[in-house]
């Protein structure tokens, strides 16, 4: 994130609050800063969420694990006049496999396949599954009338895997496949940054396919 920030140009980082140096936030404010990007965890980001709204900041989240607080985020967000983009991944090749993937869903459905979903990530990732494959299942089970639950999820954590992601679709007589495997995190960090300068004159709660759709 810092390099990619750094080499763009166009920008300049005014904090890296880590856990290590966490009582440094409250050093933030909308005169020397212009958007938040959090990639926390899942209780540390409500707490920054509350920052931002309180600091009138715009704030882009990239943390995964605290979707099942989504419509209350959402309601404070719009209550509060905030402006908040959220993505369980912010990677322009993951949005274009979720693209894929909607259109796909809706062409197998009338053909009676089954959905499955595989990820595997890095042994460091602490959520599982992770938000991409939450997505990944949200979307295809809205786009063939489905519950979500009813869609099998697997993980696995191995080695420095950066994120691959497998949907299978099978019945009886063959198996159709889509899948994305991230090469490095570039990727996220890039996408991270366009949704901050696209959120930062904007007012609401997105999600960064609102964004995506707009690149």
């Amino acid at each position: 994130m810092e390099d990619v920030i750094k080499q763009s140009g166009e920008h300049k980082i005014s904090f890296i609050i880590r856990e290590s140096n966490k009582e440094e936030k409250h050093r933030i404010n909308k005169q020397n800063t212009d958007c938040v990007i959090d990639f926390t965890n899942a209780e540390a980001v409500l707490h920054n969420v509350d920052f931002c709204l309180t600091h009138e900041i715009p704030m882009v989240i990239g943390t995964t694990g605290w979707y099942d607080k989504m419509t209350s985020v959402e309601n404070d967000v719009l209550n509060r006049h905030g402006a908040v983009v959220w993505g369980g991944n912010f990677s322009i090749g993951v949005n274009l496999f979720f693209e894929l993937n909607k259109y796909a869903a809706t062409l197998l459905k009338q053909f009676h396949y089954k959905p499955t979903i595989h990820e595997v990530h890095h042994v460091h990732k602490k959520d599982s599954p992770s938000g991409t494959a939450q997505v990944l299942a949200n979307q295809t089970a809205a786009a063939m009338n489905a519950n979500p639950d009813s869609i099998s999820i697997t993980a696995e954590r191995i080695g420095e895997v950066v994120g691959q992601h497998a949907i299978r679709y099978a019945t009886q007589n063959d198996v159709i496949t889509i899948e994305h495997d991230a090469l490095s995190r570039r990727g996220f960090a890039e996408g991270a940054v366009r949704a901050a300068e696209w959120i930062h004159d904007r007012r609401g709660f997105y999600n960064f396919a609102d964004v995506f759709k707009q690149l």
